[in-house]
């Protein structure tokens, strides 16, 4: 689903010496008439300077004809809930996130409940991919409003990426029964279904969607895909087909790329979404996934060179900046890794998982204290982040570990962690491993070899387990 920004705009006529002219703005713009908007608004302006419908309108006729400065000086002069909202978006349309986010901050001070800002800022998290963040300014949104269906539409879109299938299906339920024919609700609907494994209820979706519309692509890669994990394979290979045939190049190519990439086949998305590219050579959506799925398939001077293409059209792309991060982690190349996970965490500093990235990346370098730092940034965001516990308890033992002389306080602490790990992770091999040095640093032999020995029964292949008991085995005889 395409990021959405919303605006909306609230007329509260308090003067019937200016509704005429006001209702004569109203029509200019349902008309796309912007610029003659602009000049019955400037007329209001020079009666009444202060009249904030028609600043309102102004600024979301400015807006509209994408005099995004006007609109972001006028939200310095101007302290409106409405108006500082379209100054955020005007930096979201010149592609300044922060500033965009400061100005969505500044529109609900203003106004607590006015949804749109809350929406927006969902969108500049999802954008960034930092789900957790966006569920929440989604959240405060349906509190204000429950029946707001763009709310809830982002919402279930979250709850998707955040495998959150079944308050996807909830959300968008909800949605459903404010319009049964809004196609974005419908796709994610039947998106949620599928991801939950219930295809039936996602083939439902999809024929619905298809019913209203024969040629969106979302229902023909809805109905190829479920028909296919149905087992109904005359009826996907229909859909298949279609799609292979259509005349939209891109669309057709880009889903059967996403199709082909859900599916663990990377060789074949490459392809597609190289196929894409030809209809769209600058689209960044299309670079990304065959960026990606280049990697994936074991060619990653080439996605390097796809993604830093997407850099050149886009210097602040986050999933570009990560998944080049990924991808240097992975070819071992520590610096760059660090490079890319720092980018990451200037332009998303809420995203756990990009602190996560970072501290691993440092713990390769052997920057400990920073390592340390961005795990525990990571977990004042995020108690529950994936590996930053274990990760904090490694880069606590390596630090203790660089000197000459073993610091036998960071030891102890990293003893403690690593046991707390292994009692809530009982299968963390990691763990295990590294309890057991640091027993083995403080003389407790036996304790050593009893957590080597259960990394190992865990995993038998694990070969820094099996060195370390080696050498442990050594120095017990």
């Amino acid at each position: 689903m395409k990021n959405i920004f919303f605006l909306s705009v609230l007329i509260l006529i308090t003067s019937s010496v200016f509704a005429a002219t006001l209702k004569d703005v109203q029509n200019f713009v349902a008309e796309g008439k912007y610029a003659e908007a602009i000049t019955a608004c400037n007329d209001i302006l020079a009666q009444k300077p202060g009249n904030i419908n028609a600043l309102r309108w102004l600024n979301y006729s400015n807006y509209k004809l994408g005099n995004y400065d006007t609109v972001i000086e006028s939200a310095k002069t101007v302290q409106d809930t409405e108006i500082s909202n379209m100054a955020g978006l005007s930096f979201v349309a010149k592609g300044d996130l922060i500033e965009a986010e400061k100005a969505f901050n500044d529109s609900i001070v203003y106004d607590k409940n006015f949804v749109d800002p809350y929406i927006n800022k969902a969108q500049i998290y999802i954008t960034n991919k930092d789900f957790a963040n966006a569920k929440s300014y989604l959240v405060i949104a349906n509190n204000i409003n429950p029946k707001d269906i763009k709310v809830l539409t982002n919402l279930g879109y979250v709850n998707i990426e955040l495998k959150e299938y079944d308050n996807a299906i909830a959300n968008l339920i909800k949605a459903k029964n404010i319009n049964s024919k809004d196609q974005t609700v419908l796709t994610n609907l039947g998106n949620a279904y599928f991801s939950k494994g219930d295809y039936k209820n996602a083939l439902k979706e999809y024929e619905a969607l298809y019913g209203i519309d024969v040629n969106n692509q979302n229902a023909i890669v809805g109905l190829a895909n479920t028909n296919a994990a149905l087992g109904n394979d005359k009826e996907a290979q229909k859909y298949f087909d279609i799609l292979i045939k259509s005349n939209d190049s891109y669309n057709a190519n880009y889903n059967m790329g996403i199709l082909s990439k859900r599916e663990a086949k990377f060789g074949d998305a490459t392809g597609y979404f190289a196929k894409a590219l030809k209809a769209k050579p600058d689209d960044i959506d299309a670079l990304n996934e065959l960026g990606w799925c280049q990697f994936k398939s074991n060619k990653s001077e080439e996605a390097i060179a796809t993604l830093n293409k997407v850099l050149e059209l886009s210097p602040d792309n986050i999933t570009a900046i990560s998944y080049l991060g990924v991808i240097y982690s992975n070819i071992n190349k520590p610096e760059d890794a660090y490079a890319n996970w720092s980018r990451c965490v200037i332009i998303a500093p809420k995203n756990a998982d990009y602190k996560v990235n970072l501290a691993n990346s440092c713990l390769e370098l052997d920057k400990f204290d920073e390592a340390i730092e961005a795990y525990k940034s990571a977990l004042a965001i995020n108690s529950k982040v994936s590996n930053a516990n274990l990760g904090l308890a490694c880069a606590t033992l390596q630090k203790a570990l660089s000197v000459e002389k073993p610091n036998p306080a960071l030891i102890n602490e990293a003893l403690n962690s690593f046991k707390t790990i292994t009692q809530s992770e009982p299968k963390n091999v990691i763990a295990w491993n590294n309890l057991g040095v640091c027993y083995q640093k403080q003389n407790k032999y036996n304790e050593a070899l009893a957590a080597y020995k259960k990394a190992l029964t865990i995993n038998p292949n694990f070969a820094q387990a099996k060195s370390n008991l080696d050498e442990l085995s050594k120095v017990m005889n």
